[in-house]
């Protein structure tokens, strides 16, 4: 390994596993706050707060309008060049976009709420309410998310890890369970799920002007700059169109389930596929700091540190997320259990498929952000437009004959084929695959260690919390000492940036 993809790889893991340790907990919770409604509520009412939560979310990808991306790419850039009148422009116009189109969509969902709710498949007359509940929150809650973005263009990855992943996750999950506690309505319910995002925001925007104070000079120039804002934009556009693509993707399948079926149904489906962010937010951790190090790699044309970096970030990436999509997967019956009665019986076929979907997406690890970091955001954007379509399309016409399961075959179809665009695309454009050997010795010791014994459960009728503790424990075991055999692979010695007297020399 060359010693600038050790460094970069020392520098990913220092950010990424205080990532994904924030992440690790917001995946917990956020699944907790599922299992904790499910239970206390209606499936009706269930299925209601989660068209609506899945809808609010499409909404704050619009008025993000991949900002995030976008900032990512450039502002570092310009600080390094000590441009930083071209990074202030990126930051205010960006500010100021935000909170205008955030105003504007909630002006709009406040109006017509009415219409809205009925649409999305809640009919009944706390419909409008809980619509107006979440449009007051949109402008802060999209204020706060640019702020995180903006903190992690400038490679901070603390204040997304305490505000977002901690504070916010923790603190939806106990407000849910107060609700639950106290046995609310609808309207309470959907006033604690939101909260959080919205008396977080000026924490989030504190601590960026914290982070700029720290990196902008007292005598730094505070000029226009307006060609900063037309390469910025000329770049995010693009990436504008597509996360707001990859959001509908990831929540469109549940508004149609209430709206073509019932909220109900889209109660079982929300937890029948509630694992998929378990893993998500692993990766999505990763990404978040992995993306300026590919930035700085290719401005300085270092492909071949790049191509280690990124192979072995695939197969850290496979790591994490492999072994909860396969124990998932393979004990499907008993993870839908904790839902309540009533979700296996259409749910396991869901779980299933949807975990085919994301170890293909797994498996092609940050793939998107080297498209996009290499300046091929318009073919990230046709990619995340082709799944959407995909999506969109398998949702209208496999719902009606197959219910639920028509949602995640349409689901699954869009992620596989996003991911293989993808893999072409950077081996034309970029020279690069995600396959290595690191990623096949990480993908079979999950396999062995997880699936294999426990479709063997499943299979032979001794599937149970208990055996699927036995899984945990035991395969864990097995699975953490075929990583260690093959610690050098998998360059694990990046890991060693974690020790406090490495921290410090870093």
């Amino acid at each position: 390994m060359s010693s600038v993809a050790g460094s970069q790889l020392e520098r990913i893991a220092r950010g990424g596993t205080a990532a994904l340790a924030g992440a690790g907990v917001a995946a917990v919770a956020n699944f907790a706050v599922v299992v904790v409604i499910t239970q206390a509520f209606s499936k009706d009412d269930a299925g209601a707060l989660f068209s609506a939560s899945s809808l609010f979310l499409i909404v704050l990808a619009v008025a993000g309008l991949g900002i995030e991306t976008g900032l990512g790419r450039f502002v570092l850039r310009h600080v390094a060049e000590g441009r930083w009148d071209w990074a202030r422009a990126c930051l205010s116009n960006t500010a100021l976009v935000t909170v205008t189109v955030s105003a504007v969509a909630a002006v709009g969902l406040w109006v017509a709420a009415a219409p809205i709710a009925v649409a999305i498949g809640i009919s009944g007359d706390e419909g409008p309410g809980l619509i107006r509940v979440f449009s007051v929150a949109v402008v802060a809650a999209a204020v706060g998310h640019w702020a995180l973005g903006a903190s992690r263009a400038f490679a901070n990855i603390a204040q997304t890890v305490l505000i977002d992943k901690l504070a916010r996750s923790l603190m939806q999950l106990g407000l849910v369970a107060a609700c639950a506690a106290a046995a609310t309505g609808l309207i309470p319910l959907a006033v604690a799920w939101v909260a959080p995002a919205v008396l977080l925001a000026p924490v989030a925007v504190i601590g960026l002007l914290r982070v700029t104070r720290r990196t902008f000079p007292a005598d730094a120039p505070r000029g226009r700059a307006p060609g900063a804002v037309r390469e910025f934009w000329l770049f995010t556009a693009p990436r504008s169109i597509a996360q707001v693509a990859q959001l509908i993707v990831q929540r469109l399948d549940i508004i149609l389930i209430a709206a073509m079926l019932t909220p109900a149904a889209a109660a079982v489906y929300t937890a029948a596929t509630r694992f998929v962010p378990l893993g998500q937010l692993g990766q999505q951790a990763i990404a978040q700091v992995v993306q300026p190090r590919f930035t700085h790699l290719l401005a300085t044309e270092q492909r071949a540190a790049l191509g280690e970096v990124f192979r072995t970030t695939t197969a850290w990436n496979i790591a994490v997320a492999w072994p909860i999509y396969l124990v998932v997967a393979s004990m499907a019956g008993v993870y839908l259990q904790l839902f309540g009665s009533g979700f296996a019986a259409d749910g396991v076929a869901v779980v299933l498929v949807m975990a085919v979907g994301m170890l293909v997406g797994i498996a092609a690890g940050p793939i998107d952000t080297i498209l996009l970091m290499a300046g091929r955001s318009w073919l990230s954007l046709g990619n995340a437009l082709a799944a959407l379509v995909i999506d969109l399309v398998g949702c209208l016409v496999l719902i009606p004959p197959l219910g639920i399961l028509g949602a995640a075959v349409a689901w699954c179809a869009a992620i596989v084929t996003k991911s293989v665009l993808a893999y072409v695309q950077v081996g034309l454009h970029v020279g690069l695959s995600p396959i290595s050997r690191a990623s096949v010795i990480v993908a079979v010791s999950a396999v062995v260690a997880f699936a294999v014994p426990g479709a063997i459960l499943t299979l032979t009728g001794h599937a149970n919390v208990f055996t699927l503790i036995g899984l945990l424990v035991l395969g864990g075991c097995v699975y953490a000492a075929a990583l260690w055999r093959n610690r050098s692979v998998l360059r694990l010695r990046a890991l060693r940036a974690l020790l406090p007297g490495r921290r410090r020399n870093a």
